[in-house]
């Protein structure tokens, strides 16, 4: 339910905890997420990015054809495509992808693929 950047003052994680404990959410400041709507990760289609987040958070191909419905052909598309468009080599850089680029939440999303 909240979001602090890591170059915020202690004092944003303060309120971040008092916020969540209040049963609000919190966004940092330092967060801008409007920047999201400009940016590479904004091109992916859903599945694409559905499938790229799957492969961040360890499945395999196979699992995520399981986990989806999808076919083995569908799931590697989605993995190219997104990859590209992001100007990836492979899925080993998506995580530090994510970090560097402030998009580490996405990882807290629904599973769909």
């Amino acid at each position: 339910m909240a979001y602090v950047s890591k170059s915020s003052p202690p004092t944003a994680l303060v309120d971040a905890i008092v916020a969540v404990s209040e049963g609000r959410p919190y966004v940092d400041d330092h967060i801008d997420f409007k920047v999201l709507k400009e940016h590479p990760w904004a091109t992916l289609t859903e599945s694409e990015r559905a499938v790229l987040l799957a492969f961040c958070r360890g499945c395999n191909a196979n699992e995520i054809v399981a986990d989806t419905g999808r076919s083995y052909s569908t799931v590697t598309t989605h993995k190219y495509n997104g990859l590209q468009k992001l100007r990836l080599r492979d899925v080993a850089n998506l995580l530090p992808y994510l970090y560097a680029n402030g998009l580490i939440c996405e990882l807290d999303g629904d599973v769909k693929a």
